[in-house]
């Protein structure tokens, strides 16, 4: 799906047009997303639009895309791993990447088409298109789920449509719950896909923050664990992934997620980690409970083992400047961040009555 060099002037766009143009706009950060929820909810033709509204559809996500990916997490200088032990040069996300080929595939289009066909609240129903996403799609998939959540339909992200998306499955565990494969997420840790994988750092990490706060909070234990289990299976996955294929610099949108959990327990006490669990349950539910965050501390200690591995590279050895590169990412976790997250996983690992995790009981 490419946009013709040569706009329509002026651009005409009937009155049934208008929606999907604005769902597109939404999910791809051109306006705000919340502006689309009338669309969303309504129930509308089949999906058909004209030369100049195709048009216009086409400009917005090939701009809405390279928006999203600076906005993401792309404006802070880093360094990128590359192949054959070589590291980019320290920049922002255009600084340290040729311009990646975007091509949007009939899968963004599918989805827009449910999107805008179904009410919200009834996309269940609906059937995703076959075939694999490409970067590009991930970054529309993961902008309407982002909306969605943003009109007050976070349960619609749960419906199929959304899950082939990898980034949707990293960004939404508590609605998307099949487990991560690493043939499915393969595609973006090389070329395209690693680009718009490391801009959307940012916006992986709240998302994962924000999963973990909503599992602390689940009114039902049985809810509460089994969004441990996703992000577990789900976003930690991931991360953990990009580590398995030497990509470490793609995974530590979990590392930042962590570093906010560590941040919210370091002002709130040890309290934090059992916000909805009741002192007068059994023991076992309430350390099934706490330990929740268990996988995500396991993920980021896994990077201590990475930054060791890097420390390892001497000068004249094979991978140096991508070892530097690594312990460049790391080095904030070097200082004082794997020293928090042991000290955390401790906690959380040692509970039992009196120790201060559980409302009533801090000592």
């Amino acid at each position: 799906m490419t946009a013709s060099p040569s706009p329509p002037d002026p651009a005409l766009v009937r009155p049934d047009e208008a929606g999907p143009l604005l769902i597109a706009s939404a999910a791809m950060g051109l306006t705000p997303r919340a502006v689309a929820g009338p669309a969303l909810s309504a129930k509308n033709a089949s999906l058909a639009l004209g030369p100049d509204a195709m048009w216009l559809l086409l400009t917005t996500l090939s701009r809405g895309a390279v928006r999203a990916l600076v906005r993401g997490g792309g404006t802070l200088p880093r360094r990128t791993l590359e192949p054959e032990g070589r590291a980019s040069a320290r920049g922002r996300l255009w600084e340290r990447h040729p311009p990646p080929s975007l091509r949007f595939s009939a899968a963004t289009w599918t989805l827009l088409a449910m999107l805008y066909q179904h009410p919200v609240h009834d996309l269940g129903r609906a059937e995703p298109a076959p075939g694999l996403l490409t970067p590009a799609d991930e970054l529309f998939f993961l902008g309407a789920a982002e909306t969605c959540a943003a009109c007050g339909f976070q349960r619609a992200v749960g419906a199929p449509v959304f899950t082939r998306s990898t980034l949707v499955r990293a960004a939404f565990p508590r609605e998307q719950r099949w487990s991560l494969e690493s043939a499915g997420a393969a595609p973006l840790f090389a070329g395209a896909g690693a680009v718009v994988l490391d801009g959307c750092r940012a916006r992986l990490a709240g998302r994962v923050a924000a999963a973990d706060k909503e599992r602390r909070g689940a009114a039902r234990p049985a809810e509460s664990e089994a969004i441990a289990l996703s992000i577990a299976s789900g976003p930690a996955a991931l991360a953990s992934l990009s580590v398995a294929t030497g990509r470490p610099d793609l995974g530590a949108f979990v590392l930042d997620a962590v570093a906010t959990i560590l941040d919210e327990r370091a002002s709130s006490g040890p309290e934090l980690w059992s916000s909805a669990v009741r002192p007068d349950g059994p023991l076992a539910e309430r350390q099934r409970l706490v330990q929740g965050v268990l996988p995500l501390l396991d993920t980021a200690l896994a990077f201590q083992r990475v930054a060791a591995r890097a420390r390892a590279v001497g000068f004249v050895d094979d991978g140096f400047e991508a070892a530097q590169a690594t312990r460049e990412l790391l080095e904030p976790w070097l200082e004082s961040g794997f020293e928090r997250a042991a000290a955390a996983h401790r906690e959380v690992s040692s509970f039992g009555h009196g120790s201060g995790i559980v409302a009533g009981e801090r000592t």
